[in-house]
């Protein structure tokens, strides 16, 4: 081989080389660390992994041991994924105009940040005009229904995808157990049920995603003033407060899935007061 060609080949070997290691490294970066010591340092610590080179060994170590003793509820994170929201909403079809408004444009949201809505599969009320603003703006809804609201023709023919279960029970958890967050709009004892089921399961530790309660026109401001009582009776304690999140706006209830931090097991040592 002359000496042209072997160039050639040497710059494209590493070329090659430098590609698989450049890709590497940003399918393996940590997602929530600064490019700077700082970060670096923490998740190194906080996972024993190998920092700076030679590693600072000694300084890792202590770091790990010290956050063996912190005592957090949730673990911040700048921006979580969302792909699949289950939101909570009103069948009835008698309420306020201005509620209808909120989940349309709620719904059309979900579409534009390529949100797959997961609701209960009805056809009429909040749970419909939700799901059809989404679907006419080109998103799509996955419908979790019983099988004895089916038989009733209750649910909506035309969402992207229709999961029928056997029981009520089993709904809720399929919702919940798909879902990367909750958005809870206006609605009567159905919709507050299970509101107040998820938030039971969060500070359980067996749901960490956002729940967001969706406030419009002060609708739940009764239950926020009652889960406050709960609070200041020392019902409940006050770190259980970052269980939920309120919004008053559908982009405000949206921009609150991607930023609220997302809750920790270690929650379920702290559950019973």
């Amino acid at each position: 081989m002359d000496n042209k060609k072997f160039t050639l080949w040497n710059r494209i070997t590493a070329l090659l080389v430098f590609l698989i290691a450049a890709v590497t490294y940003l399918l393996t970066i940590e997602p929530t660390a600064s490019f700077w010591d700082f970060g670096e340092f923490i998740a190194s610590s906080y996972k024993l992994e190998v920092g700076h080179p030679p590693g600072n060994p000694v300084f890792q170590l202590f770091a790990r041991f010290f956050t063996m003793f912190r005592m957090t509820f949730y673990i911040r994170n700048p921006m979580n994924t969302i792909q699949n929201v289950c939101v909570y909403s009103a069948s009835s079809t008698k309420i306020a105009p201005i509620y209808f408004a909120v989940a349309e444009e709620l719904g059309r949201l979900f579409a534009m940040r390529g949100i797959n809505l997961i609701n209960g599969a009805g056809s009429i009320g909040l749970m419909a005009a939700t799901s059809d603003a989404c679907l006419a703006a080109g998103g799509t809804v996955t419908g979790i229904i019983p099988r004895f609201m089916v038989e009733q023709g209750w649910q909506h023919t035309g969402l992207t995808r229709l999961i029928e279960t056997e029981t009520m029970h089993e709904r809720k958890h399929l919702m919940a157990e798909m879902s990367d967050g909750v958005i809870a709009l206006p609605g009567g004892c159905g919709t507050m049920e299970e509101l107040l089921e998820i938030i039971t399961w969060k500070q359980l530790g067996l749901y960490l995603k956002p729940i967001i309660i969706l406030n419009i026109d002060g609708f739940y401001n009764p239950l926020l003033e009652m889960l406050q009582r709960a609070i200041d009776g020392h019902f409940m304690r006050a770190e259980h407060q970052a269980i939920w999140q309120v919004a008053t706006t559908a982009q405000e209830a949206v921009e609150l899935l991607y930023t609220t931090p997302l809750w920790s097991k270690d929650v379920r040592r702290f559950a019973a007061l």
